[in-house]
């Protein structure tokens, strides 16, 4: 109750909806012949038939019931639930259904709808509860707290009144080690055992009775799991009601005893089991971040809700590893239905011109429509971004594309950033980084045409000029080596005749004898 608030979530969980369940239940034939349960929420709010009014209350007539109605809840509990039922398929008499008619399909009103005697006591696994659990359970509607004496001032072996007043909490302290020795009681395995646990539990109560240690009624607590036999918890209680300084009291009576006053010892969740719950909680939030671009958000909210409950509950309790899976699995499955909502990847395109579009794809793979918010972000000032944030609904299992109007303002490579958020601002799928824009036609020799700046318009590139090669060296008189040749640039020189301004002088070293 309190693990997944000390894992980071604001408040305490509740189911939100098992209107999906339900109807995966009736899409399976889970509920052969069933009809639809009548809704209840229709019907105009009269006091004598209004479903949210308290049973008990409805069957006293009066705003509270008295002490007598009340010990007899738990003999009417038994048959509470299918009475209860059975009045919702009748005739509208109050005869009740014939036992051959088909059986009403749930709601998710009707799923927690039990008979409570006390509807407004928060009863969280002993030594658990830290200082900000109170307020929040609070805040939940529970107006009394259940609380074991180690996780108060008073500590585990000192007995004290069942109210107590925990700051401005309202608390019911039970005691931690008297507790014990009923829950041995009832879970033995022979009935031996099970004499033995209530004789100590005797004993204790004795020593508590006449020292005075405690001025009003002791709360005792059974564990959370079903005993082995259950006759062995029969044997126990019947055994403690036989005691002559032992006398059992109506539960309702401790909630309205005049509370003492204790403050808490803060404790938490074990810090192996909450280091998974935090993750598990975080995986759930991404998940609600993503169910608000969706139209109806329950449809995904509500599944996830009650995985995050079921595995929060006390069964993994003593199994860390079998939670570290169940939650490595559930947070696999958001991170899929996360990422099925995304930007569609494409290659480097060049824009031309002033003014242009950019078009960009988005795409749904997820069961639901989803609405997002794309915003596109450039790297630089080269690419203007004339109309941002831009609606676009995809349709499940599909895609869309949609455009941007966009400016070049100069010339050059852009770089953009693009981004999805719902209408809450939360962010639906990762910025996607890279995408080069050739900002007003880049020029570029593989990029097309460049802007003529003067001219505001397009104009063919000039074809490529060959640099010129390096001039030939002059050959120097008296030296060895070959004619020099004429630069393919200079015109080729006539047969017989030297270029202009040139002049042939035949040089010889050999002296007069040439």
């Amino acid at each position: 109750m309190t693990g997944l608030r000390q894992a980071g979530l604001s408040g305490i969980a509740a189911p939100i909806s098992f209107d999906q369940a339900i109807a995966a239940a009736v899409d399976a034939d889970r509920f052969p012949g069933a009809t639809p349960s009548p809704t209840a929420t229709e019907t105009p709010a009269d006091p004598a038939t209004d479903p949210a009014q308290d049973p008990a209350d409805q069957g006293s007539g009066s705003g509270s019931g008295s002490g007598s109605d009340t010990t007899q809840t738990p003999d009417d509990t038994a048959t509470g639930p299918t009475d209860t039922a059975s009045a919702d398929a009748a005739d509208g008499n109050g005869n009740g259904a014939d036992e051959t008619d088909p059986a009403t399909i749930p709601t998710s009103a009707s799923l927690v709808s039990f008979p409570w005697t006390v509807d407004t006591v928060a009863w969280p696994v002993e030594g658990t509860v830290a200082a900000d659990d109170l307020p929040a359970l609070r805040t939940a509607g529970s107006t009394s707290t259940i609380l074991s004496s180690g996780n108060t001032s008073a500590g585990r072996d000192t007995t004290v009144a069942a109210a107590e007043q925990v700051g401005s909490t309202k608390a019911l302290v039970s005691d931690q080690g008297m507790s014990d020795l009923l829950r041995q009681a009832a879970d033995a395995r022979s009935a031996r055992a099970t004499d033995r646990a209530v004789a100590t539990l005797r004993a204790t109560l004795a020593t508590v009775a006449v020292q005075g240690s405690a001025t009003g009624p002791v709360l005792l607590t059974l564990g959370r799991s079903w005993p082995t036999d259950s006759a062995r918890l029969e044997q126990a209680l019947d055994a403690l009601e036989d005691t002559a300084w032992i006398s059992p009291t109506d539960f309702s009576t401790v909630v309205d005893a005049k509370p003492g006053s204790l403050t808490l010892q803060s404790s938490d969740d074990g810090a192996d089991r909450l280091t998974v719950l935090r993750r598990l909680v975080r995986s759930e939030q991404a998940l609600v971040d993503f169910a608000s671009a969706v139209t109806d958000p329950v449809q995904v909210t509500a599944p996830a809700r009650l995985r995050t409950l079921a595995a929060a509950s006390n069964a993994w309790r003593a199994d860390t590893d079998g939670l570290t899976t169940v939650v490595d699995g559930i947070a696999a499955d958001h991170r899929e239905t996360i990422g099925s909502v995304g930007i569609v990847n494409s290659s480097d395109i060049t824009l031309l011109g002033d003014r242009s579009s950019l078009p960009i794809s988005v795409r749904n793979r997820s069961d639901w429509p989803v609405t997002v918010f794309l915003t596109v972000t450039p790297s630089n000032s080269f690419l203007r971004i004339e109309r941002n944030a831009v609606e676009v609904t995809i349709q499940p299992r599909s895609s869309t594309r949609t455009t941007f109007p966009v400016q070049s303002v100069a010339n050059g490579k852009v770089a953009l950033s693009m981004a999805l958020t719902s209408a809450s601002g939360a962010r639906i799928a990762t910025p996607r980084h890279g995408r080069d824009q050739r900002a007003g036609a880049v020029g570029d020799r593989d990029h097309g045409p460049r802007r003529d700046r003067r001219r505001g318009g397009l104009r063919p590139r000039d074809p490529p000029q060959r640099p010129p090669p390096p001039p030939s060296p002059q050959r120097r008189a008296g030296t060895r080596g070959r004619r020099p040749q004429p630069s393919p640039r200079d015109p080729a020189p006539r047969a017989g005749r030297a270029s202009a301004g040139r002049r042939r002088v035949p040089v010889c070293r050999r002296g007069p004898t040439c």
